[in-house]
Order: structure tokens, then C-alpha cells, then sequence
């Protein structure tokens, strides 16, 4: 299910004083998009052998949240992932 929700209240990107209220306000939005627990690594990806829709609907969701959270972080901070 994808929500029209893509930032956090007032595009308050991750920066380096924000990270407590960053991150509760990510938790919100990831939970309301039902993708928290793929940030998790609790949603094992299925088997394509066995499940190939499956690995197809689990990318899709893996890479929404990976969206939602990049999309949120100030250009300063990605430079800082890898």
C-alpha cells in the first residue's frame, strides 16, 4: 500500500541536531506506510524459487522504505551512509 506521505511534518530532514525527534517522527511514517519492519530486517525476503511474487511485492516495499528514509536525511548526512 503506498500513502501519498513522503516527508516528515514540515521537511525536517535528518540533520546533525535532530536525531531524537528525526527519528520518532520516521518511526510515525514508516509504521503509517507499513515498511518499519522491512528498516528492521524483520521481513525475511521470500524464496524466488518458491515465491517469485513474493520477492517482487518484498523489493518493492524494501525499496519504499528505503525512499521515505532517504528522501529525510539533509544532503550532508548522505554523504556520510555507505
Amino acid at each position: 500500500m503506498l500513502l501519498s506521505l513522503n516527508y516528515v511534518s514540515g521537511n525536517k530532514l535528518l540533520n546533525s541536531t535532530n536525531w531524537i525527534v528525526w527519528c520518532e517522527r520516521m518511526y510515525i511514517m514508516l509504521q503509517l506506510c507499513e515498511v518499519y519492519k522491512y528498516t528492521q530486517g524483520e521481513i525475511e525476503k521470500p524464496n524466488l524459487l518458491i515465491d517469485p511474487q513474493g520477492v517482487r511485492n518484498w523489493s518493492k516495499n524494501d525499496n519504499y522504505a528505503k525512499h521515505l528514509l532517504t528522501l529525510n536525511i539533509s544532503t550532508t548526512k548522505m554523504m556520510n551512509l555507505g
